[in-house]
């Protein structure tokens, strides 16, 4: 497994570099697609999301830095103490974004098909993103295999809720 790549500024913040192909707007776009999303929050290109380690909430806002990395603060003072927790969020972040996924060959090899090379001129830096929690994962895969998706939304938020 690639290292991952990061760096600690102050006491709540962590940057995360993203790789070359990697368009930010285009993934808010789409994890803003459901207005019904209750396990993060979207608020002026900002994403707020709890991520548990170790059976404790940490509150993340992640948004975008011009110079192409992510920045990543821990909010209402849940910053973990451990280096290894905090490490754990940062693979949760490269696993949610797709991060260690290098698509080079894949744009090279749609430049050169007619109908690739259209959705990856429209689509390109969109990330495949991801569930990286087992039981979200499970969960979801459930909720939505017999339902229409804004129904399974409003399960979804039901349940986290209850």
């Amino acid at each position: 497994m690639k290292p991952l790549n990061y760096s600690e500024t102050i006491e709540q913040q962590i940057h995360i570099p993203l790789p070359p192909d990697f368009n930010y707007e285009l993934n808010l776009d789409y994890l803003s697609r459901e207005k019904n999303e209750s396990l993060y929050t979207i608020h002026e290109k900002k994403i707020r999301r709890i991520i548990q380690v170790e059976q404790v909430d940490t509150l993340i806002e992640i948004s975008y830095h011009p110079d192409h990395f992510l920045i990543c603060i821990f909010l209402q003072n849940t910053r973990p103490t451990q280096l290894e927790d905090r490490l754990k969020i940062i693979n949760y972040i490269y696993d949610w974004f797709d991060l260690k996924r290098d698509l080079t060959q894949f744009y090279s090899l749609a430049q050169k098909d007619s109908v690739l090379k259209q959705s990856v001129s429209k689509f390109y830096g969109l990330r495949l993103i991801g569930i990286p929690d087992l039981f979200e994962a499970m969960a979801w895969g459930i909720l939505g295999q017999q339902i229409n998706l804004s129904f399974a939304y409003t399960l979804k938020r039901r349940l986290i809720e209850a």
